[in-house]
């Protein structure tokens, strides 16, 4: 038995061997990486996206006062200069009752109750450390200080509620 030689034929023809020469330049294209385009340094970051979470805590923004004067406006049926000024009047009393001439306590009817709570000065002294039992630590004195205090009423309670 002889040996049979495997034959590999050749286009002969002009079209057939331009085919073959475009497939091995393309073959040789594929096996060569395109060379690497560089791009130039970002010198300022993008502004960072807040994530849904960061959107959620914020929540919606509250309305300005000059919307809100409008909508009351239109709910009572009064010009907003009107509402404006029953807003400026309701600070003047709020101001007037909260001071130290006033009685300290404002109600406003179902909504919240204002009260101002006067804290007296203290005096520096040193007491038991709860960190280190054993130690003591010094308390810095501390001034006479004003704060209000803002409890919210029953019918303002239902209101959030629901």
């Amino acid at each position: 038995m002889a040996k049979e030689k495997k034959s590999t034929s050749k286009a002969t023809t002009p079209a057939a061997s331009a085919e073959t020469k475009k497939s091995a330049a393309a073959a040789t294209a594929a096996a060569t990486p395109a060379p690497e385009v560089k791009e130039a340094p970002k010198d300022k970051k993008a502004p960072k996206e807040a994530t849904a979470k960061e959107k959620k805590e914020s929540g919606p923004k509250p309305k300005s006062k000059s919307v809100v004067y409008k909508e009351i406006a239109e709910a009572t049926k009064l010009e907003t200069k009107q509402v404006a000024a029953v807003f400026e009047a309701l600070t003047e009393f709020i101001k007037k009752e909260l001071s130290a001439k006033g009685s300290g306590v404002v109600a406003l009817p179902g909504l919240m109750k204002l009260q101002r709570i006067d804290k007296p000065a203290t005096k520096a002294t040193k007491k038991p450390n709860p960190f280190k039992p054993g130690e003591m630590m010094e308390v810095k004195a501390k001034p006479k200080r004003t704060y209000i205090k803002m409890r919210i009423l029953k019918l303002l309670k239902e209101l959030i509620s629901k």
